[in-house]
């Protein structure tokens, strides 16, 4: 089994806390079952480059959120995310608070609390909105339509689904515009 090193947390003194995970099983397109290594490695941070620790802090908790640990994939969404906002104030690099939103979204999304997931894709959206980020902006409408569906509203989930499509065709961004596509055929099947 391979092992990834994933960070686990950052200690009040400045400290990065690594502990190794190894994955036990692997198929297509998922992590299915992972098993924490005894094994710790702790790594000073550069207290200067808060933008680095934050983006660390986030994919970390995208990992978390693949491997289906959405405990620790909030606590560390929430550490970056607390970074990210700080770091917003005085930058006006919006994008990157807007992922940690949406991602946070995602977590809450998976896990059905639908209250919750809407609140994060509304603050995602409002930051793409103001970027102008047509990735970001037809992902939260792609977000959104998943939603929708998941309380029942097919006609908001269809409306959300096409206005993703046409801001990723708009955008010249095929893939995402094929997902969108995708979704919709699938809403039209149910």
């Amino acid at each position: 089994p391979k092992v990834l090193f994933m960070m686990l947390q950052i200690r009040p003194d400045g400290v990065a806390h690594f502990a190794p995970v190894r994955v036990v099983h692997i198929v297509p397109e998922s992590l299915v079952h992972y098993a924490p290594v005894e094994v710790v490695h702790y790594t000073p941070v550069c207290s200067q480059n808060k933008r680095f620790l934050a983006n660390l802090l986030g994919n970390t908790a995208n990992s978390y959120r693949i491997l289906g640990d959405y405990k620790k994939a909030e606590e560390l969404a929430f550490q970056s995310i607390a970074i990210k906002e700080a770091l917003a104030k005085s930058s006006p690099l919006w994008n990157s608070l807007g992922i940690g939103y949406f991602n946070l979204g995602d977590i809450y999304l998976k896990q059905g609390a639908t209250d919750t997931a809407q609140k994060y894709f509304d603050k995602s959206e409002d930051i793409f909105n103001s970027s102008g980020s047509s990735i970001g902006k037809g992902s939260v409408s792609l977000a959104k339509a998943e939603l929708a569906k998941k309380k029942g509203d097919l006609a908001s989930a269809r409306k959300y689904a096409e206005s993703a499509r046409s801001i990723f065709a708009f955008a010249n961004l095929g893939l995402y515009e094929n997902k969108a596509s995708e979704f919709l055929s699938k809403l039209a099947i149910n």
